[in-house]
C-alpha cells in the first residue's frame, strides 16, 4: 500500500472495515498523459453490497490499477461510514489491492524457494559413486 493510500485511510479513523460482496463494475474515465513519462490509468465505479439490517448497496471510485480483477458475487473488504452512506475498497487487505498480492505472492514463492533450497543444502554433497 503506498503512503498516499495510508494517509486516505488514516483521516476515516471512524470507518468500519467490513466484508461487502461485489456485485458490479464499471469505466468512469481513461486519463492519458504524456510528456517525458507517458502513461496513464482508468477509473472505475465499483458497486456492493454493504451488510447492514438492512443490507446497503454503495458505489464508489477507484483507480483500476489498485484493484485486483474481481467476479461478481465475491467477498470483498471495505471501509465504511458509520451512517453506510459511503465507501471504499480496504487497500491493507491482498484480497483486493493489487500490488499487496503481488507483494504477497512473491513472499510465498521466496520462502517456498529458501525452504526448497535450505533442504537441498541439508541433504549433503551428491554421492560422487554415482557417477
Amino acid at each position: 500500500m503506498l503512503w498516499f493510500d495510508r494517509l486516505r485511510l488514516s483521516l476515516r479513523r471512524r470507518w468500519d472495515r467490513v466484508d461487502a460482496v461485489f456485485v458490479d463494475s464499471r469505466l468512469v474515465e481513461r486519463k492519458v498523459y504524456g510528456g517525458d513519462n507517458p502513461g496513464g490509468f482508468e477509473i472505475w465505479e465499483y458497486m456492493v453490497d454493504v451488510p447492514d439490517d438492512p443490507p446497503v448497496r454503495l458505489s464508489f471510485q477507484e483507480k483500476r490499477f489498485k484493484v485486483r480483477e474481481t467476479k461478481k458475487g465475491t467477498i470483498v473488504p471495505v471501509i465504511v461510514n458509520a451512517k453506510r452512506t459511503k465507501a471504499m475498497f480496504d487497500l491493507s487487505d491482498p484480497r483486493i489491492d493489487q500490488e499487496g498480492w503481488v507483494d504477497e505472492q512473491a513472499k510465498r514463492r521466496k520462502e517456498r524457494d529458501d525452504a526448497r533450497f535450505e533442504a537441498n543444502r541439508a541433504a549433503g554433497a551428491p554421492d560422487k559413486r554415482r557417477r
